[in-house]
């Protein structure tokens, strides 16, 4: 019988994990720059009347928003989200 070679090695694998955990990091940072480019943009307005420590939940509303930029952000959000989620261990 032939011999079963281990294709993924234990480097690998923790090359993956690193990977998934950079792109995670991306998300963050991308979706804190599109809620920062909509409070200094289209809801310029409603986050100055805002007292300091509202809490919100962006992640609903940035996706209605009618910037295009933004849009182009939550886009690659939601692609690198679909990516990581497909890459495999």
């Amino acid at each position: 019988m032939g011999k079963v070679i281990q294709l993924k090695t234990v480097e690998y694998k923790n090359i993956l994990t690193d990977l998934k955990e950079t792109l995670s990091r991306v998300n963050l940072l991308l979706e804190e720059n599109a809620i920062n480019l909509a409070t200094n943009g289209v809801w310029r307005k409603w986050d100055s009347e805002q007292p300091t420590g509202t809490a919100f939940n962006f992640s609903e509303a940035i996706r209605d928003t009618n910037d295009s930029n933004i849009k182009i952000i939550v886009e690659l959000i939601d692609n690198i989200y679909i990516a990581t989620n497909k890459l495999e261990n």
